[in-house]
């Protein structure tokens, strides 16, 4: 039994054969492609499935109705994203900014923000950027432990690029983990004192 939340994080042939939906003895690639969405619309498109019909995890009524209608592949709703300013444009330089200033304001507010990129250039040079501020303003310290990307240290907020169900650390909340990159090295846990 593989619990809904966690079944989008597993790759497709694994997910399949956990779920009965092709023979142990059948081949993966002789399966048809998985359509838009990943293979959990496919599922559910082939087999039906409860949905929640009450939306919680928004501040403001219009987002819970928007993110409805964007699920059911409405185009039209995206108007209601540009009102709100839900939707910006600019070159990359000026979105570079954009998204650091509003996670400047969210850290000034203490407001969690999660910063998201298209690739992995513009997501180190958003990590760097915010990092620099935070030493600078001295909640997370210069020096620290290498990471492929640069170093971690006390007070870093450390976000992985990939579930890895396998990697630890312990309980104790003074604690950070770093992957030392995308190497098979192990994880580096470093006990550190209380961040800001």
């Amino acid at each position: 039994m593989i619990p809904p939340e966690k079944s989008s994080t597993l790759p497709t042939p694994h997910f399949s054969l956990q779920a009965g939906l092709i023979p142990r003895n059948e081949r993966v690639a002789r399966t048809g492609a998985v359509g838009p969405g990943g293979i959990f619309r496919t599922l559910v498109a082939d087999h039906g499935a409860h949905e929640l019909e009450t939306v919680r995890r928004f501040h403001h009524a219009w987002e819970a109705a928007a993110s409805l209608r964007l699920r059911e592949g409405e185009p039209s709703i995206l108007a209601a994203y540009i009102r709100h300013d839900r939707i910006v444009s600019g070159s990359r330089e000026q979105m570079i900014d954009r998204a650091f200033r509003a996670w400047t304001d969210a850290r000034e507010n203490d407001t969690s923000l999660l910063l998201m990129a298209g690739d992995n250039a513009t997501a180190d040079e958003l990590s760097r950027r915010c990092r620099a501020e935070l030493v600078a303003r001295g909640w997370v310290a210069r020096d620290g432990v290498r990471i492929a990307t640069g170093t971690a240290s006390c007070g870093d907020e450390i976000v992985t690029l990939q579930n890895d169900r396998k990697l630890r650390a312990p309980r104790a909340s003074s604690s950070a983990t770093a992957r030392a990159g995308r190497s098979s090295a192990p994880p580096t846990t470093a006990r550190c004192g209380s961040p800001r």
